[in-house]
């Protein structure tokens, strides 16, 4: 007999940490909503399909990549009846401008509803300057203080630890991590720096510390499945999430 352990994405472990109401306020805040005159994906699959884009189901969510950067993607929501493209605030506005565009296009209709198209040849120059952030704090599933200070060292930080408050200082910002009464670090940057740099560095923090504790996880399970000697290791999978599965033989 076979089981499946499967290491799903820390979105899960941060659910579990803020609770449900607090999650989902603070993944909402984070959203651009682009609506449609639409009600299923299925009516418009076929224009994303023709314009160069993809349509990939993970963990029950509908999710596109932008054509000019497969790193980045937005997701698909039902909101108010409507079929609605989800983007993040912190999207290149650019890269959102060329999906829309690219649909009307390649549909000869107009998808969106009451799109506000950012002119192509303008450069958002309130974006480019830094602006102020005082105290603007991300909550966190980080528990462990060495993985923490590992994964500080390992993107080029030099993280000072005072009694458990971490500290990171570069010549425009610092970053403050310390525990909160769930004894998780909370996220604190403030500085001279754009809305959309903070947030990649918390994203940068985060990924990196996904990647550490994931293949420390990893590593015990297959420890412990070695030692055994009713268990054995049958397969190792890496999803295009770079989530992983194991598959364990139970002997």
């Amino acid at each position: 007999m076979s089981i499946n352990i499967s290491l799903i994405p820390l979105a899960l472990a941060m659910y579990i940490v803020m609770g449900e109401e607090k999650f989902n306020a603070w993944v909402r805040s984070m959203e651009k909503l682009k609506y449609t005159s639409y009600t299923n994906l299925s009516q418009i699959k076929k224009y994303i399909i023709a314009a160069g884009y993809d349509v990939t189901k993970e963990y029950g969510i509908l999710k596109t990549h932008f054509k000019s950067n497969k790193n980045d993607y937005f997701v698909w929501s039902i909101r108010e009846g409507k079929l609605c493209a989800v983007f993040s605030i912190y999207d290149d506005e650019k890269l959102i401008n060329e999906f829309i565009n690219d649909m009307k296009r390649y549909s000869n209709i107009d998808i969106f509803s009451e799109v506000s198209l950012v002119d192509q040849n303008t450069t958002i120059k309130a974006e480019e300057k830094p602006i102020n952030i005082t105290e603007q704090v991300f909550q966190t599933v980080f528990a462990d203080e060495k993985l923490l200070i590992k994964t500080l060292e390992d993107i080029g930080f030099y993280p000072e630890n005072n009694n458990g408050k971490i500290t990171c200082c570069s010549d425009n910002y610092t970053l403050n991590f310390y525990k909160n009464d769930k004894d998780n670090y909370e996220f604190k940057i403030s500085g001279n720096i754009s809305n959309k740099e903070a947030y990649q560095k918390y994203k940068d923090v985060n990924n990196h510390y996904g990647e550490i504790v994931q293949k420390e996880t990893i590593n015990n399970v297959k420890q412990k499945v070695q030692k055994s000697s009713s268990m054995r290791l049958e397969n190792e999978e890496i999803l295009e999430d770079n989530s992983v599965v194991l598959t364990i033989d139970i002997l």
